[in-house]
């Protein structure tokens, strides 16, 4: 009963990421706008496809088995298993991040990039070695954004396979919501 639970939650918050994800594609990113826009269309098709004919007349248990298998299947375990590792992979990299540089810059390095500003602004050549330093940083995070819009990109791509499996779940969890399934959080 609990993993049945799982599954009904998990169906429900990977379908709301698909517009998700769609609605806030950066602008001007290629990769990315291609693999959102087919992201959509596959979800589209999905959606159209995910109504079977004798749907209405399921079991609240009908409804609960075909969830769960549709749920089972191993592409849609591999891609889950995959994207969740990705999000585990990506919160362990920002929580050590937040605590190497705690809340912020400290009070002598603004001080220290307040007086580097100052000193580049009247005496030539102060700031020449300080702007080298920036356009490398500068270098290195776009190559870094760009490579993050890749893999973007290719995990959009992935969730568009599954996306058929995706929305015949979001319909079978709708159907016994309207339903007052106690499994899908009915009364």
């Amino acid at each position: 009963m609990v993993k049945r639970m799982a599954i009904a939650s998990l169906v429900a918050a990977l379908a709301g990421a698909a517009p998700a994800a769609q609605r806030n594609k950066p602008a001007g990113n290629a990769p990315v706008q291609q693999a959102a826009g087919d992201m959509q269309a596959a979800m589209d098709s999905a959606q159209a496809n995910a109504k079977h004919p004798g749907d209405e007349a399921m079991s609240c248990e009908a409804l609960q088995d075909e969830l769960v298998a549709t749920m089972q299947d191993p592409a849609v375990q591999g891609i889950i298993a995959k994207q969740g590792a990705y999000a585990q992979e990506q919160q362990a990299k920002l929580k050590a991040a937040q605590e190497a540089h705690g809340s912020g810059p400290s009070k002598g390095e603004i001080a220290a990039q307040m007086a580097m500003g100052f000193a580049s602004g009247f005496v030539p050549g102060v700031g020449a070695g300080n702007m080298a330093a920036q356009a490398a940083q500068t270098q290195a995070m776009a190559s870094q954004a760009a490579a993050n819009q890749a893999a973007m990109a290719g995990r959009m791509r992935e969730m568009a396979t599954i996306m058929p499996q995706m929305m015949r779940g979001q319909r079978l969890i709708e159907l016994a919501q309207k339903r007052k399934c106690d499994w899908a959080g009915g009364q």
